[in-house]
């Protein structure tokens, strides 16, 4: 049975699913939902090639196409998130999905094309190495992950608690807090902010997987992370706080 290269196929959907949640190199945003999400928000133009062999799903490449005048024509996976590119289980797969993104780009115009990936996988492509993931393994209970904080930091958490400050954990109901700090923080670094709606997409389309954490002083909302689980991590690719109660930690 040859592999194909299927973009945009519907009737693939729940083996592009099936097939996340099972590779090991899978991140969160391999998961067909941010086709969704995008799409919702944003407009852009989104092509979801699945490499598929006996109506299974081998490999996933999503892209989206941004254009505009300062960038210019682009393919990137994924934009908005700090991973995306190639997922497959086999360097052929991988190939195979890498030379079809290349056909797409020369069909659309395409100037060039973005692959988050975490590995250098082509010798040759120009690389960027400017991001830094950082990443604690968690023990398995709360108090152990306390001890190994150090006294340091650990005096840094007790001070906002002494101070009265509060965290709540939750989803839509922590939305609007969560944004005020955002957008706040954002202007004050002078980076555009994304829309509201963003945030709510991601809720709606991931309800098992997103959360927002909230410090409280009082009744003002302090600081803000929007979290993203996928397997066993948890990560907040967005997180603000305001900066007249940074000395409060």
């Amino acid at each position: 049975m040859s592999l194909s290269i299927v973009c945009n196929g519907s009737r693939d959907l729940q083996s592009w699913e099936t097939f996340a949640q099972a590779a090991p190199n899978a991140s969160l945003y391999h998961l067909h939902g941010w086709k969704d999400v995008i799409e919702r928000t944003f407009g852009h133009p989104t092509f979801y090639l699945a490499a598929v062999e006996a109506e299974r799903v081998k490999g996933v490449l999503p892209l989206v196409q941004l254009k505009s005048r300062l960038f210019g024509n682009l393919l990137v996976s994924l934009p908005y998130f700090n991973y995306g590119g190639i997922c497959a289980e086999s360097e052929a797969v991988r190939e195979a999905l890498f030379q079809k993104a290349i056909e797409l780009a020369q069909q659309e115009g395409v100037e060039s094309i973005e692959l988050r990936h975490e590995d250098s996988w082509r010798p040759g492509l120009p690389t960027k190495t400017h991001k830094v993931s950082m990443r604690l393994e968690l023990p398995t209970s709360a108090d152990d992950l306390w001890k190994a904080l150090g006294a340091k930091l650990r005096n840094q958490v007790q001070k906002p608690r002494k101070a009265g400050v509060t965290v709540a954990l939750g989803r839509e109901e922590q939305l609007d807090s969560f944004y005020e700090v955002f957008a706040a923080n954002m202007r004050d670094l002078g980076t555009p902010v994304y829309p509201k709606p963003f945030f709510r997409n991601i809720l709606d389309r991931f309800p098992e997987q997103t959360w927002i954490a909230t410090a409280y002083l009082g009744e003002v909302a302090v600081a803000s992370g929007f979290l993203a689980g996928f397997k066993d991590r948890l990560e907040i690719p967005w997180a603000s706080s305001l900066r007249p109660f940074n000395n409060l930690g």
